[in-house]
């Protein structure tokens, strides 16, 4: 994981995190019994687990503003555990990401704000069509689990925050490996 977490330091709009959000990643790999959890259901985990985040997050709200600033968003590394890639990315206003999918493991959750996005499913290796569309507010959590390693997971676009938003963020693999997708 250090060559993954050294190259994704190296982009300008990547950022480390790890010391001053510790206690927030320590939470954020509770998201992992999502996966495997015998005992609760999905939506079990994912509730509980979406009720402690907003409470944590609520304690840690003037620190987001301390993260740094990119003229469209910023990642900022807050941990990582194995092949496990914790993340809070800080999202300027009227910003557009590219259609993007996610390792087989992704896991959001909005500490701040609210954000747009447009959900898609691949149509081939190159492209995806839209399926919905979701407005997410603070405290709203969204995951997704697939068993194939192809970085097509969750496959989406933010197509718009209304104000500085922060989303907090759990990942299997490194994200940067993610496919990048035109719409159809």
């Amino acid at each position: 994981m250090c060559i993954a977490l050294d190259t994704m330091l190296a982009d300008k709009q990547t950022h480390d995190a790890r010391e001053a959000f510790a206690g927030v990643f320590s939470q954020l790999l509770m998201a992992r019994a999502l996966r495997t959890n015998p005992t609760n259901t999905p939506c079990q985990v994912s509730q509980n687990l979406t009720e402690q985040l907003h409470q944590l997050s609520q304690s840690y709200r003037e620190q987001l503003n301390t993260l740094p600033k990119h003229k469209s968003y910023s990642r900022n590394i807050i941990g990582t555990h194995d092949n496990w890639i914790g993340l809070i990315c800080r999202w300027e206003p009227n910003v557009t990401s590219s259609i993007h999918g996610h390792p087989p493991f992704a896991y959001y959750h909005v500490m701040d704000g609210e954000v747009a996005m447009d959900m898609y499913e691949a149509v081939n290796d190159s492209e995806a069509r839209q399926v919905s569309t979701s407005e997410l507010c603070t405290g709203d959590s969204i995951f997704s689990i697939q068993k194939k390693a192809q970085f097509d997971n969750l496959i989406h676009r933010v197509r718009t925050a209304n104000s500085t938003v922060f989303t907090l963020h759990l990942y299997s693999d490194n994200p940067a490996k993610g496919r990048v997708f035109k719409a159809v």
